[in-house]
């Protein structure tokens, strides 16, 4: 696109840039008729949602420091890295590596579909 469609485009959605519909007060009596208690319920329901999440995480946390989790962690890591590569750990690698990166590229890709949209 040149700078003239971009200048057309600008003029032809300039009309409706107001975002006034005129609706004889349907939109207005609707919000009126809503229940007041709706806006507190779902308020009250998302901080009970991020105080549930903070508990579970803090849970993980302590759990994983009183099983030593990081142990396990090192020790496959450990082994990664001294034992000898063979062709069907180097396959695998290269696979899982290939997977991965076809799953990078979708989220990319979708990621800029989405901005575009």
């Amino acid at each position: 696109m040149d700078m003239t469609d971009d200048k057309l485009l600008e003029e032809f959605f300039m009309p409706a840039r107001n975002g006034v519909v005129a609706d004889n007060g349907f939109t207005e009596r609707v919000m009126n008729s809503l229940p007041a208690a709706t806006h507190a319920r779902d308020h009250r329901a998302a901080l009970f949602s991020r105080l549930w999440t903070c508990l579970c995480v803090a849970v993980a946390a302590v759990l994983f420091f009183v099983i030593r989790g990081w142990e396990p962690i090192f020790n496959v890591i450990r082994v990664i890295i001294t034992t000898p590569p063979t062709t069907s750990s180097m396959l695998m690698f290269l696979v899982s590596a290939a997977v991965v990166g076809f799953v990078l590229l979708g989220e990319v890709i979708n990621h800029e579909r989405s901005v575009i949209m």
